[in-house]
């Protein structure tokens, strides 16, 4: 006879059908949401859209143009449902009588995230492989179908998809609060280049020659994954070629195929650490806003620092800025400001900690810290303890120099050696200066943007009085060969002329040009460069007049040269105006044109771009 007590077999598959099956009945709103998501966005784009696409190319190379045109849209949509699905998914750690509950089966924790990760996965990978397959017989209606572009797009939406889905997941492994989620979620997708954004507007207010960088620099995007896709899925598309017989090429760069690879293996990594954590996780945290505690000082300084800068600046720029005339007083009120909100910030983060109102006494130290660490942020960007301000490469390092303001400069780049020198020591004198930029005499800017020999650039921007004591300085730039030519054009042309446009400011006359008419202008202009004419005399700048000349050349879809501007010793391309037509003398097109710097009677300010 067997005395065993008979008991429950413990599961150690790491897939649970039970768990599944409710996973899929309980939540299958969200994948028919998605699925109609997607519906509209591959089928239906196609029906419509691809009787809009230039004629020339192929029905298949359509259809690849329009789904390469939803990647933007794939990414946007995995963000917000990996975070919805994970909120689902897990919402039972949340509830201290479900935690419970389901901890006591014979089930392991790692089965239960696997089953959920999976059903996850698949609630938005099935309704993505039914848009492929309904895609196909649309994109066979029109005459061709793109199965490489439909196999693509499946690919990287599997990849990407395990990727925000398991960032979501971790996130709701850290909390206990269900509304916390798509919190957390946010702030890890966007912390980095919030941050990045604020030190910026930072900078801007205290750094002199802060120009504001176009672009953040290359981790930024990288720890800001949604941002970091749509920037590169843009990239892709189906572009013309000149290499015959392939017309149309569809670009997808390598670039783009890496970042998909990297964060497809990010998301196995983050489910490797969801899974560590789970294990670790107490099922008492249900209903805690921090499930570990090492999340608690991570949320509370995190909160502090980023939200007393972010809304330190904002409470300064809507409250004081504009009522701060001196810098020391400006940075005085950002101070104040930021120290107030940071440790504001870091209150309402204690209470929701530990869920009470009184945490003041405890939390001084904390709260204190923060204050110090903002006020050194803020002392840092005032006195330019990085040294900013001061920067100014070497000759030897740069390989070009680009000039831009309203000095007449659109982008002019430099590269001869002894431009480069005389652009170098124009800088180091406006440092050395340091023109008040709330000076209304300093009503000019020029902004210096240098390509370093390794491929870094560095860029200052500033504003100051032409005719001050910068006047000799900015002359001996102005005044180089290589400035005088491509400020007025910005390189030479062999080609034949295909016509072109003229337009005169002041009287808002215009008139198309021949080709006979733009290759005479042309020619004028090479002339006044070989003479040394477009002299800059920066006490004359009224003799500089506002002037739109476009010129196109053959074979080419775009205008190939604009002047914007054009100076009065430039007598052989003014001869050549009236010669074409646009006045009847000198004088009369002196007459039509307006001065780019000086007031004009008719106008309220000096005309500038």
């Amino acid at each position: 006879m067997r005395w065993e007590v008979p008991t429950m077999r413990s599961a150690t598959s790491f897939f649970d059908k039970t768990t599944a099956r409710s996973d899929l009945r309980r939540h299958w709103p969200i994948a028919f949401i998605y699925t109609c998501v997607w519906l509209v966005g591959l089928p239906v784009n196609l029906w419509s859209s691809s009787m809009w696409m230039p004629e020339e190319m192929t029905p298949a190379l359509r259809a690849a143009q329009i789904i390469i045109g939803s990647y933007p849209t794939l990414a946007g949509a995995l963000f917000v449902f990996g975070c919805v699905l994970a909120m689902a998914l897990m919402g039972y750690l949340m509830s201290p009588r479900a935690v419970g509950l389901l901890h006591a089966l014979p089930v392991r924790r790692g089965t239960l995230l696997a089953t959920h990760t999976l059903v996850g996965w698949l609630m938005l990978n099935v309704p993505a492989l039914l848009a492929v397959l309904v895609s196909i017989p649309v994109q066979a209606y029109y005459g061709g179908v793109a199965w490489g572009a439909l196999g693509a797009w499946l690919l990287v939406h599997c990849g990407l998809s395990l990727f925000f889905l398991a960032l979501g997941l971790l996130c709701a492994m850290v909390t206990g609060w269900l509304l916390a989620i798509p919190a957390i979620y946010a702030v890890v997708n966007f912390a980095v280049i919030a941050a990045a954004g604020l030190v910026r507007t930072l900078c801007s207010l205290f750094c002199y020659g802060y120009a504001g960088d176009d672009d953040f620099a290359p981790f930024v995007y990288w720890l800001t994954p949604v941002v970091n896709l749509v920037k590169r899925f843009g990239t892709c598309g189906v572009e013309r070629s000149d290499a015959a017989p392939y017309p149309w090429q569809v670009q997808f760069p390598a670039d783009v195929v890496h970042a998909v690879g990297i964060y497809t293996a990010a998301g196995a990594a983050l489910l490797a650490l969801t899974y560590l954590l789970y294990r670790r996780r107490k099922s008492e945290s249900a209903a805690d806003p921090a499930a570990f505690p090492w999340m608690r000082p991570v949320f509370r300084y995190g909160t502090g620092l980023l939200g007393g800068l972010a809304l330190g600046l904002g409470l300064y720029q809507l409250v004081l800025g504009w009522r701060m005339e001196s810098e020391t007083g400006r940075w005085v009120g950002l101070l104040v400001s930021t120290v107030l909100m940071g440790a504001l910030c870091y209150y309402a983060a204690e209470m929701l900690v530990r869920k009470s109102l009184r945490v003041l006494r405890r939390s001084l130290p904390g709260a204190g810290l923060v204050c110090v660490l903002l006020a050194l942020v803020c002392a840092g960007a005032r006195f330019d303890v990085s040294g900013y301000a001061a920067r100014v490469p070497d000759v030897s390092a740069v390989t070009q120099v680009q000039l831009r303001g309203s000095l007449g400069l659109s982008g002019v780049n430099c590269t001869e050696p002894e431009t480069i020198e005389t652009v170098i020591a124009l800088h180091r004198e406006i440092i050395t200066l340091r023109p008040d930029e709330d000076d209304p005499e300093n009503s000019a800017y020029i902004t210096l943007s240098y390509t370093l020999t390794d491929g870094s650039t560095l860029t200052r921007a500033y504003q100051l009085n032409p005719a001050g004591e910068l006047e000799d300085a900015l002359e001996t730039v102005f005044n180089t060969g290589e400035v005088r030519e491509k400020s007025l054009i910005t390189s030479r042309h062999t080609g034949s002329w295909r016509g072109g446009y003229l337009s005169l400011d002041r009287t808002g006359d215009a008139m198309q040009l021949t080709a006979a008419q733009a290759g005479e202008i042309y020619g004028a202009l090479l002339r006044d460069i070989a003479q040394g004419h477009n002299h800059y005399d920066f006490s004359r700048l009224d003799d500089r007049h506002v002037l739109v000349v476009q010129l196109d050349l053959e074979g080419s879809d775009d205008y190939s040269l604009c002047i914007g501007e054009l100076p009065e010793d430039c007598t052989e391309t003014m001869q050549a105006l009236v010669d074409v037509g646009a006045a009847e003398s000198m004088d009369a097109l002196r007459a039509k044109l307006t001065p780019l710097y000086k007031p004009d009677t008719d106008m309220d300010a000096a005309v500038g771009y």
